[in-house]
């Protein structure tokens, strides 16, 4: 399985959503671990400190379409959505209610993932 991590791109958003000791208590569970260059820059990790926990640095495009689990903070970009690859899960707040536009476009999309599971709006 290939958990994955893009960098955040909320202009504002400095998190990121795996750590590289994160990133190295999975890959010793044997999990693949995928990260784009500079994702934990704005929260003061190194690309480097994430090869030295066991995970690979990739580009975006390939995150997005080869990863089973993409960990994020904020909901990535709509144009990330429709990269995702089938079948894959996504891990970050969506804010459904905030944001029914981004809900009906991953409702919507003809290789909607098999994971996307909306609360009840009652």
């Amino acid at each position: 399985m290939i958990v994955a991590v893009c960098k955040e791109t909320e202009a504002l958003e400095k998190r990121v959503a795996l750590t590289p000791e994160g990133a190295e208590k999975l890959s010793k569970m044997g999990l693949s671990i995928f990260v784009e260059s500079e994702a934990g820059l704005a929260s003061s990790y190194s690309d480097q400190q994430y090869l030295d926990a066991g995970a690979e640095i990739k580009k975006r495009d390939q995150i997005l379409s080869e990863s089973d689990l993409l960990l994020a903070v904020q909901a990535p970009p709509t144009e990330d959505i429709k990269k995702l690859k089938k079948g894959s899960a996504l891990v970050a707040f969506l804010w459904p209610l905030q944001n029914k536009e981004y809900v009906d476009l991953l409702l919507d999309a003809p290789e909607s993932p098999e994971w996307l599971w909306i609360p009840s709006q009652e």
